[in-house]
């Protein structure tokens, strides 16, 4: 047994693996030593648990969902008091044609359902042929945020959107999303939908999360949808 070993190259014995210790070992790379992978090659932590590396440029994902089946609504629950800002993307079928969709904050596992949310949008609708049209819509102090009104059941242009959510753990500011949707309606109507808004009167709970309802109460059959964390500094 040696305490340092000391070569210029290390080669697997047979074959094209090799293996580093046993399990439970520990293998440090000390204070001021450069760990260079080179380009082309392939750094595998498919299955691993990797700790203390920070995403300082972008996006961190939290959790999301992937349709196998019909369910009633779809409750994302992975808001993180680390991220003053949350980005969601989806995308999404409903059950029923014709259907509106929206969305509630949740807290603790359970739906935000006061009357507290505001929400102003405004849709451009391309009909058939070349007739183009717009449209202003919202709620106010209604139960849940609305997104879009009147969803094909079906077929290849579901509905596709992003949301932003603001301040959703904040114990200072209201939590508020802004959103983007694009979807084709029954009444034969491409419509890009957007709009923004808050729930009035929340700076003392905190929103773990968004949920998606679906207004016939048939639900969903397709889509996934996907949160991620936006790193701030």
């Amino acid at each position: 047994m040696t305490s340092e070993l000391k070569v210029d190259k290390i080669t697997p014995a047979s074959g094209t693996s090799g293996t580093f210790g046993d399990s439970g070992d520990t293998f440090q790379v000390p204070s001021g030593v450069t760990l260079d992978i080179a380009s082309g090659a392939t750094l595998d932590a498919t299955g691993a648990t990797v700790t203390g590396i920070t995403d300082t440029n972008g996006l961190v994902f939290l959790g999301g969902t992937t349709l196998s089946g019909t369910v009633t609504d779809i409750a994302l629950d992975h808001f993180s008091s680390t991220y003053d800002i949350h980005k969601i993307y989806g995308y999404l079928s409903c059950v029923t044609a014709g259907s509106d969709i929206g969305m509630r904050f949740r807290d603790g596992g359970s739906d935000i359902t006061s009357s507290n949310y505001i929400m102003s949008l405004g849709s451009n609708l391309q009909l058939n042929g070349s007739t183009t049209s717009t449209t202003d819509y919202g709620n106010w102090l209604q139960d849940h945020f609305n997104m879009i009104s009147g969803s094909i059941s079906s077929g290849a242009t579901i509905m596709r959107f992003e949301v932003t959510v603001f301040n959703a753990m904040s114990s200072t500011f209201n939590p508020a999303v802004q959103l983007l949707t694009s979807y084709y309606r029954t009444a034969n109507q491409y419509v890009i939908t957007m709009g923004g808004g808050y729930l009035d009167g929340n700076t003392s709970t905190t929103c773990e999360g968004l949920k998606f309802i679906e207004s016939s109460g048939n639900g969903f059959d397709a889509g996934a949808v996907r949160v991620y964390g936006v790193v701030s500094s």
